[in-house]
């Protein structure tokens, strides 16, 4: 009876340590690959954008899957303009600097 044990555990201790390495170089893999930018990187190649002759580029940034950018000069130019990378086209634009809305 012992015999069997002794053997079950031993198997047992084996399978758990090789779980335990692959676990480990699965989790190495994943941070090199993260560390190198493998796969996240997507390049969006020439990008149009309309904005007002004396509007700038002030700031780009991407979160939640999208590309915003910060527009700025004057009045007409406050804007954030959101673009999807995947399509490379604008899905949203938040105009600043309008007419105040009221509010309720």
């Amino acid at each position: 009876m012992e015999a069997i044990q002794l053997k079950a555990l031993k198997t047992l201790v084996i399978v758990m340590g090789v779980l335990i390495v692959a676990g480990f170089a699965f989790v190495a893999i994943t941070v090199i690959d993260r560390m190198s930018g493998g796969g996240s990187v997507q390049l969006l190649g020439n990008l149009a954008l309309s904005v007002e002759a004396d509007c700038t580029l002030a700031d780009a940034w991407s979160a939640r899957g999208l590309l915003y950018l910060r527009i700025a000069g004057d009045s007409r130019c406050m804007a954030i303009v959101m673009i999807d990378p995947k399509t490379r086209k604008e899905v949203g634009r938040v105009t600043l600097g309008g007419p105040k809305a009221a509010v309720e």
